[in-house]
C-alpha cells in the first residue's frame, strides 16, 4: 500500500508595503502604491481578484532609517513565517540602503523560507 503524501495549505500572506517620506512630499500617495502593488501581485502570483493582502505602511519616513514601525512589522511577520511574498512599488520604498534589503533578504534564507519573493511593481 502506498503512503499518501500529504499536502500543506500554504497559509502564508502576501505583504504589500509601502512608504511615503514627508521630506520631498513627491510620488504617489500610499494608495495609489497599494492599489499598483495589489495589481501587480495578482498578475504575477495569480491570485484571485478578492485577494486580502497585509498591508504595512510608514508615513512620512525617510526610507534612510530602518526603524520605521510597519517595516519592522513586517521584518517580524516575516521571520515568524506569516508571508510568503512581499511586494513594493519601488525597491527604494524598503530601504534607501542595500543593507536593509540584505537584512530582508538574509532573514527570508536563514528562515528556509521555501518559494519567498520579492516583487516591485514599477
Amino acid at each position: 500500500m502506498k503512503k499518501q503524501r500529504k499536502i500543506e495549505k500554504d497559509n502564508r500572506g502576501v505583504a504589500l508595503y509601502a512608504r511615503k517620506s514627508r521630506i520631498t512630499n513627491e510620488g504617489d500617495s500610499i494608495g495609489v502604491q497599494f492599489k499598483q502593488c495589489a495589481d501587480y501581485a495578482k498578475k504575477e502570483l495569480g491570485l484571485d481578484e478578492e485577494y486580502e493582502f497585509l498591508q504595512y505602511e510608514d508615513k512620512g519616513l525617510s526610507g534612510y532609517f530602518s526603524d520605521r514601525p510597519d517595516f519592522q512589522r513586517m521584518l517580524h511577520d516575516v521571520q515568524d513565517g506569516k508571508i510568503k511574498a512581499i511586494v513594493c512599488y519601488k525597491l527604494d520604498r524598503v530601504g534607501r540602503k542595500t543593507a536593509d534589503l540584505a537584512r530582508l533578504i538574509y532573514i527570508c534564507y536563514a528562515r528556509l523560507i521555501k518559494d519567498f519573493c520579492i516583487l516591485v511593481s514599477k
